[in-house]
């Protein structure tokens, strides 16, 4: 084994070495966060209708409901035109009740954050590791 060689495999056990201790600080993290599945929260609802009013609709609980057409509209309108239109106006809705949804959630659990910086950080170091140990292989 030429020096080089040794001083990569030595970078890649380390690199690993690093990236196992950060999940270990990771999983630490995750046993330490107090359990928020019973603690009650607001259903989400959002109301939403096309930019002419045409089709409106209430997303609640992230199910569609109350799906309001203006009839006069839906009678005249071509039926591609009003589908494209029922369709954004649907997942508008939707991308709001979702943001909602994961604001509601950061809220309520503020130390996932943390918990999700630790992960990426040793999702990082495993990559790198990788990227190392298979240089060496090829070297």
């Amino acid at each position: 084994m030429t020096p080089s060689v040794a001083y990569c495999v030595r970078v890649s056990e380390a690199l690993f070495r690093e990236a196992f201790e950060q999940l270990g600080l990771a999983a630490g993290k995750a046993a330490t966060l107090p359990d928020h599945r019973d603690r009650p929260h607001e259903a989400l609802t959002v109301e939403t209708q096309s930019p002419g009013g045409e089709v409106s609709l209430q997303i609640s609980e992230g199910k569609v409901e109350g799906l309001r057409l203006d009839r006069s509209w839906f009678e005249h309108e071509e039926v591609d035109v009003a589908a494209a239109l029922i369709q954004n106006t649907i997942n508008d809705a939707y991308q709001q009740w979702a943001q909602q949804e994961l604001d509601q959630v950061t809220t309520r659990t503020p130390d996932m954050k943390e918990l999700y910086g630790a992960l990426g950080a040793a999702r990082a170091k495993l990559g790198e590791a990788w990227v190392q140990g298979l240089a060496e292989v090829r070297s």
